[in-house]
């Protein structure tokens, strides 16, 4: 089984120079995380209150004078049931011992560069604390034999 989760954001145009107490909320796209691999007795636990979804919910969002997060819909669902749509892509999480580590794969589509063969996609990933802002890792670009290469890496190829 599975938790998916959607989340939805809002930035205050007000705040991007100066912040002087005026707010401007814009909503912008959130995000998709999944938690994956729960057998039946975790996904009972993982429901309750204080469970997996509560310390994921209270993670995931925030709030402040800049930018809000929240989570607007959560589902559990059957492990052959899919994520969402073909075009979107997920944020796998999983529990560490100081929070959620997120990674997200999005594959390669007709916009890329056909100067970066052989790259099938991208593979983010970021560490998410309650309470804290999302600490992200450089973004690496996957290649058809699962080897990856950092973006300066990427250019200095195609180059």
């Amino acid at each position: 089984m599975k938790l998916r989760f959607h989340t939805q954001v809002y930035e205050n145009y007000a705040a991007h120079v100066e912040f002087t107490g005026e707010y401007r909320w814009k909503a912008k796209p959130g995000s998709m995380y999944v938690y994956r691999d729960l057998t039946p007795a975790q996904a009972i636990e993982a429901v309750q209150e204080g469970g997996l979804k509560d310390r994921i919910i209270e993670s995931l969002e925030s709030a402040n004078d800049y930018f809000e997060e929240y989570v607007c819909g959560w589902d559990l669902l059957d492990d052959s049931e899919p994520d969402g749509e073909d075009w979107e892509s997920p944020w796998n999480l999983v529990e560490t011992d100081n929070g959620f580590k997120a990674e997200q794969f999005t594959a390669r589509d007709h916009g890329w560069s056909d100067k970066a063969e052989g790259v099938i996609g991208m593979l983010s990933s970021k560490t998410i604390i309650a309470g804290e802002s999302d600490q992200y890792n450089p973004v690496v670009y996957v290649y058809e034999d699962g080897k990856t290469k950092t973006y300066e890496e990427l250019m200095a190829e195609v180059a």
